[in-house]
């Protein structure tokens, strides 16, 4: 039952995030309880709970299968069966979602009151850098939460009010079940720059040429651009001397 495993961490962690996204808005201080050691014992637990509960399923009277005519998940119709589906995935689902819908709340809150105190700052362009990342992650498990919440309502509410056809069916139970799943990573690509920087640049380096201002090719004599490199996140690259073809300047931008 490793979908079942998959789907209680996914419910699990979503919480955990809302968490740490709270405790970082709220109180930035307390954020060194979310260190290395205090996450792997966070994910160790998720991992034994998700595997506890798919156990679960492995009982003869609370099967569960694929079902390759109708698409569907079929859950066995005993009361253990039932129990489960109702107690074990709806009510776990939207008590864990509303509990992390009330932290994604007072996240937003928190961060609003923060860009009100961004512009009385010194430190302004360091505020606002920091607004801006915690925001980002923030909408991130927001949406996240959100559409959680949408796949558990459809899955057992909405799905048998628009039972008109095996394939509108599928598309609102399984198939919106497995995108909802997965839709955290793509969430966590489309608004994270450094994910994808990652994933663009796996090594770190990406060649692209560097063109000087006027201004910079005056100052330093350099006219012909060379290949250049990210480096960590920061624009570098070597221009060529127009006064000596053998000296190389490196800049950044």
């Amino acid at each position: 039952m490793l979908i079942m495993l998959f789907n209680t961490a996914v419910y699990m962690e979503n919480a955990v995030i809302s968490a740490s996204r709270m405790i970082s808005v709220v109180v930035p201080s307390k954020t060194r309880c979310f260190s290395i050691r205090n996450v792997k014992l966070i994910l160790l637990l998720v991992s034994i709970t998700s595997v506890l509960n798919s156990l679960l399923y492995y009982q003869d009277s609370c099967w569960i299968f694929f079902n390759s005519t109708t698409l569907l998940l079929d859950i066995s119709n005993t009361y253990c069966g039932q129990i489960l589906s109702f107690y074990g995935d709806f009510v776990f689902g939207v008590t864990i979602f509303t509990a992390s819908f009330i932290m994604d709340i007072i996240s937003i809150v928190s961060l609003r009151k923060m860009r009100k105190k961004v512009a009385n700052t010194i430190s302004v362009n360091m505020n606002k850098q920091r607004y801006h990342k915690e925001l980002l992650m923030t909408v991130q498990v927001f949406i996240n939460t959100t559409l959680c919440y949408i796949m558990l309502c459809s899955y057992h509410i909405f799905s048998d009010w628009l039972e008109v056809s095996p394939l509108m069916t599928f598309l609102t139970t399984n198939f919106l079940w497995c995108f909802v799943l997965a839709s955290g990573g793509f969430t966590a690509i489309m608004l994270n720059n450094e994910i994808r920087r990652i994933l663009i640049y796996p090594l770190g380096i990406s060649l692209k040429k560097v063109f000087l201002t006027k201004d910079q090719a005056e100052e330093g004599g350099f006219t012909k651009p060379m290949t250049s490199f990210h480096m960590n996140g920061a624009r570098a690259g070597f221009i060529r001397s127009a006064n000596d073809p053998n000296h190389f300047c490196p800049i950044t931008a």
